[in-house]
């Protein structure tokens, strides 16, 4: 298999970086096609791509069916449903690839069929004072990564849980084919829409590290990111990004009780101070259809037992 990446940028109101974000693509020869969704921008940035397409044929430019903002998910998926090379990656409007984005994962992909996806690392870069000091309140390091070697097969326990890092959006790269396992974005997230995914991909899926100490993609942080915008929102969203993974989790038939109590316990973070068994009430409240489902059973068992 040949390969050959569609790049995925969905764009909103982003005519000061956009054009920066498609040449760091443009220079790679990896990169087949480069999918750019305009998600109803107010700005000049649909005819900045516009443009640029009229002197590169990889470039593909879409729009929603009614031009409207719908979001980076439902902008994600379009461009996933439009992509017809084997292999796709993700680059933010306001970031850039660096040099050897796909140099490790082109080796690794031809090498092991059985990898699914392949992560790397990204470095920040503050576009001024003001969101470096505001980064630096949430963040220890400008490098952004998984902290640990970790097992294909516990990389969904360490996203979920938190606690060793992570790997941005911009740094993944993966078989198209892996969408038939996961499904695609799940649009009613404004925010945390990526993590939502890269977990259900990471449980589901294999994904391993690109084996690369150099980063691979810029992340520029400036005081319109939704790193630093969307805080209180994303603090809100947490408690649901945990509810809606255990109810996935639960309905995947292959999983073992084990790793859906591990999804159990990435639900009840959102409420520290309560018991399990409030907590399980609490979801089934909501889902009463689960109520007999065979984790549940056991999980009440094992609350009863007090193990």
């Amino acid at each position: 298999m040949k390969f050959k990446v569609s790049v995925i940028i969905p764009f909103f109101n982003s005519e000061r970086f956009i054009s920066r974000a498609i040449q760091s693509c443009l220079r790679l020869s990896e990169v087949g096609e480069i999918i750019c969704i305009d998600d109803g921008s107010s700005d000049n940035s649909y005819s900045i791509v516009d443009n640029i397409q009229k002197s590169h044929s990889k470039i593909v430019l879409l729009q929603h069916p009614d031009k409207k903002n719908h979001g980076r998910s439902a902008s994600r998926n379009l461009g996933i449903r439009n992509a017809k090379f084997d292999f796709v990656a993700f680059l933010d409007s306001d970031d850039e690839y660096t040099e050897c984005r796909f140099e490790n994962e082109k080796k690794m992909f031809e090498n092991d069929n059985s990898i699914d996806g392949i992560y790397g690392i990204v470095e920040t870069k503050f576009e001024t004072p003001q969101s470096k000091t505001e980064f630096e309140k949430r963040f220890d390091s400008n490098i952004i990564k998984i902290d640990t070697e970790t097992q294909p097969e516990l990389l969904y326990k360490k996203l979920l849980l938190g606690g060793h890092g992570f790997f941005q959006t911009n740094t993944l790269t993966v078989r198209k084919s892996i969408f038939t396992k996961t499904g695609l974005f799940d649009e009613q997230f404004v925010v945390m829409q990526d993590t939502h995914m890269w977990i259900r991909m990471a449980a589901k899926c294999k994904l391993v590290s690109n084996q690369n100490n150099k980063p691979i993609a810029f992340y520029h942080i400036h005081t319109t990111n939704s790193v630093i915008k969307c805080d209180d929102l994303r603090n809100k969203l947490q408690v649901e990004l945990g509810y809606s993974l255990f109810k996935w989790a639960l309905k995947q038939k292959e999983f073992p009780y084990d790793k859906k109590n591990d999804f159990f316990i990435g639900y009840k973070i959102g409420y520290p101070n309560e018991s399990d068994f409030r907590t399980l009430v609490r979801f089934l409240w909501c889902n009463p259809r689960f109520l007999f489902h065979r984790y549940t059973l056991r999980k009440i068992v094992q609350i009863i037992k007090g193990k």
